[in-house]
């Protein structure tokens, strides 16, 4: 059964007039759990820990620093030093597929369905046990901050396991972040993690088929 908020904070009036009210009973209850755990420092962390995934920045960077490093020693080791070995090489494609996969977690949650759902965040239509720390004016579902990380995190895990291991960790928390914050609903948070978790797949598979038609046969170790 779908529940409607009744309480709407007038900093959000705008926001939730152009909004849907939609979530589950269980959903302000989990929140409110999440509420109990509040104190300064776990604030601090958590708000640290989320701003890694404002606008998938962190990802971002660690895709752009692997598809510069990776391909630099590729190129460095190639006997073939040429624009095709930097772009192309074999070991750049798990850069490659954390890039595919944060491309397709940006098209279908930040372009599709955020504009498709316009749901309204927890913290504008109800009372928070503690001050919102985040202010957000886009709506909520789903969670980009979510599908992102597990977009990125998933892909490096499907290439390389022991750097996917930390990575799918430090997406978790990011998760459980926007949760204590009380800016997303819980089925934001689910939904986009399997979204994150199929982007992170489905790059790792475009990937492999570029690498496949256009990269190298030779490796070289990025242990």
């Amino acid at each position: 059964m779908i529940t409607t908020g009744e309480a709407v904070s007038s900093q959000y009036a705008d926001l939730v007039a152009g909004g849907d009210v939609f979530y589950f009973p269980w959903e302000e209850n989990m929140l409110n759990w999440f509420q109990g755990f509040h104190n300064p420092i776990l604030d601090k962390i958590n708000l640290f820990v989320t701003s890694l995934g404002d606008k998938g920045i962190f990802w971002v960077a660690i895709t752009l620093a692997m598809l510069i490093c990776l391909g630099t020693k590729a190129w460095l080791n190639s006997d073939h030093k040429t624009l095709k070995t930097f772009i192309f090489a074999h070991q750049k494609q798990i850069a490659w597929a954390s890039f595919w996969a944060l491309v397709l977690s940006v098209l279908i949650v930040n372009i599709i369905l955020k504009r498709v759902t316009v749901r309204c965040r927890p913290a504008w239509i109800l009372d928070p046990l503690n001050q919102m720390l985040v202010f957000q004016d886009d709506y909520s579902f789903p969670s980009g901050h979510t599908s992102a990380s597990f977009a990125s995190a998933v892909a490096i895990y499907r290439n390389n396991k022991k750097w996917g291991i930390p990575a799918i960790v430090l997406a978790a928390c990011i998760a459980i972040s926007r949760l204590y914050l009380f800016i997303h609903w819980p089925t934001d948070v689910f939904v986009s993690l399997f979204i994150g978790v199929f982007c992170g797949i489905v790059g790792s598979w475009i990937a492999q088929k570029v690498q496949e038609k256009f990269g190298k046969a030779e490796e070289v170790s990025v242990d």
